[in-house]
């Protein structure tokens, strides 16, 4: 399995940080999965080498603007620029409440364009351009999706005050397993989606030094993360939605400096747009 970086930014807009993003690649099933959509996400895709007809799936975690805003340029530009003689909607999967009613209704204000299009008779002539699967999230691990022997997992998180924030677990028949947190403040959810030597975890972080906004309260401060990660022995951790952003290399020490304080020692990658790893078990 590979994970990409598509966006490791937050809300402030950055010239090199698109909307938060992780793309996961299953090559022995040739699955492609996109979990959250934020600004931007399409062209770090492209950049990648990345089709947006590649998409098998895209997984929200909830609702914020620069996890979504993202959705509707991935679905328009996989549908209209999709030349294969056969088109399939891209399947979208949320938690059930804000999160799965932004995505049933996020091409609304695209009618007309749709419309325009289909008569131009070189786009796939359908208006279902993407189908929503709705979950109900649960505190314990729950299977949102199984094809090709790929496994999605769900659990609750707390990203309160949002209801039915989740994160995410990939599980590809031992190819590799890999835990995508979501937006969360540090909390013993995730704990249950990660295996104990040998999950590969891409987890929010935030130097607590910067906090503002009272924002701390919901994400995740850093050296307390590598305590856990830590104590879970995961080998290898990917931080993503870095707050602040790490622009310049001594912003990436200030980084890994916070995380060696908290007892990590193994694997670590500070986020950026772009990055590829590739997991082994």
């Amino acid at each position: 399995m590979k994970v990409l970086l598509t966006g490791v930014g937050t809300p402030i807009p950055s010239a090199q940080c698109a909307g938060p993003g992780t793309c996961v690649f299953s090559e022995l099933a040739n699955v492609v999965l996109q979990f959250d959509v934020g600004r931007a996400t399409v062209m770090r895709l492209h950049a990648a080498g990345v089709c947006p007809s590649e998409i098998t799936a895209v997984f929200l975690t909830h609702p914020h603007h620069d996890h979504v805003s993202g959705l509707a340029d991935l679905a328009l530009t996989r549908w209209s620029v999709n030349y294969r003689k056969q088109f399939t909607p891209l399947q979208v999967y949320a938690p059930r409440g804000l999160c799965s009613l932004f995505a049933s209704t996020v091409l609304m204000p695209y009618v007309g364009d749709i419309v325009a299009r289909l008569h131009h008779g070189s786009v796939p002539q359908t208006h279902q351009i993407l189908q929503v699967h709705t979950f109900d999230p649960t505190n314990e691990p729950q299977i949102v999706y199984s094809e090709r022997g790929v496994r999605v997992y769900s659990v609750l998180v707390e990203h309160d005050p949002v209801e039915n924030a989740v994160g995410y677990s990939v599980d590809d028949n031992g190819e590799g397993h890999v835990v995508i947190s979501g937006d969360t403040r540090e909390c013993y959810a995730i704990e249950r989606l990660i295996r104990p030597g040998k999950s590969t975890v891409v987890h929010e972080a935030m130097l607590i030094s910067s906090e503002r906004n009272g924002i701390a309260d919901y994400h995740t401060d850093v050296t307390a993360l590598a305590r856990q990660m830590s104590r879970l022995h995961v080998p290898r951790l990917i931080l993503t939605h870095l707050i602040p952003e790490a622009s310049c290399d001594e912003h990436y020490e200030i980084w890994e400096e916070a995380v060696r304080n908290g007892g990590y020692e193994n694997e670590l990658f500070i986020g950026r747009d772009g990055l590829i790893v590739t997991t082994t078990e």
